[in-house]
């Protein structure tokens, strides 16, 4: 059984805003992060290698037209659903909930 313990490691963070204006664009603040618990991750992998797609999870910040910060995720529930991975709602604990989240 994968140990939720095991500490999330952030994997890398990708800021779209400096790299838009390193080519002369504008955009507003936009950014990835890519994290993960290899715990929690590898066990969907081994069931399904597809997952590796959508693993590290990724979270999206960035700030709207309206200038409020939006947070946006793909939910494990989601990943796991979209790679058929039978029993990993129970294995991970995890709530239904939609593919995208926002967060005010």
């Amino acid at each position: 059984m994968p140990d939720p313990q095991t500490p999330t490691l952030r994997f890398a963070h990708v800021d779209h805003q400096t790299n838009a204006e390193t080519v002369g664009l504008d955009l507003r603040p936009t950014e990835v992060i890519l994290f993960g618990n290899p715990a929690l991750g590898t066990p969907l992998m081994q069931q399904s290698q597809t997952a590796g797609l959508d693993l590290p999870q990724k979270i999206l910040a960035f700030q709207d037209a309206q200038e409020a910060v939006q947070i946006a995720y793909d939910a494990a529930s989601y990943i796991a659903n979209r790679h058929a991975i039978e029993g990993a709602d129970e294995a991970l604990g995890m709530q239904p909930t939609p593919r995208l989240s926002t967060c005010f």
